[in-house]
């Protein structure tokens, strides 16, 4: 595996060479425009059928991010729906393939997380088959190039 990192602004890479890529928390600290043009890079310089996979991306109506404006803790200042990101990707080259809500429980402070470990992991495994998991805080997306 080799592993190259980017500021996203330029992508020094030739058209069609990576099979994946992945954005892990990134897309929700973009501005619009920028979000854009760096997805079309991407499509680029992804092969014919690559996939892009995005994790941690915050959803819209997340009870965590909600929670948090409410206490004054940290919380991202973009959130966005399913429709809008669904949006984004198909007008840069991009068709969603796999769609899940994720991390429905809070993870923060750690002082509290850490002793809840085990009664917070099971509840994340069984909120995704209830209608809570709308509420969950992020989005996991496998999206594949469209040709």
């Amino acid at each position: 595996i080799n592993l190259s990192l980017t500021d996203g602004k330029n992508i020094p890479f030739s058209d069609s060479c990576f099979d994946n890529i992945c954005a892990y928390a990134v897309i929700e600290h973009l501005s619009d425009e920028i979000a854009q043009k760096i997805l079309l890079d991407l499509h680029r310089v992804t092969k014919p059928n690559g996939r892009i996979f995005i994790f941690k991306l915050p959803q819209k109506y997340s009870w965590t991010e909600f929670m948090a404006r409410k206490l004054k803790m940290g919380a991202h200042t973009k959130l966005l729906t399913y429709n809008e990101i669904n949006q984004l990707l198909t007008e840069t080259g991009w068709q969603i393939e796999k769609f899940k809500y994720s991390d429905f429980i809070f993870e923060f402070p750690p002082k509290i997380t850490n002793l809840l470990y085990y009664p917070l992991k099971i509840a994340n495994k069984l909120i995704p088959y209830t209608p809570l998991k709308y509420l969950g805080h992020n989005f996991s997306i496998v999206a594949r190039k469209k040709s």
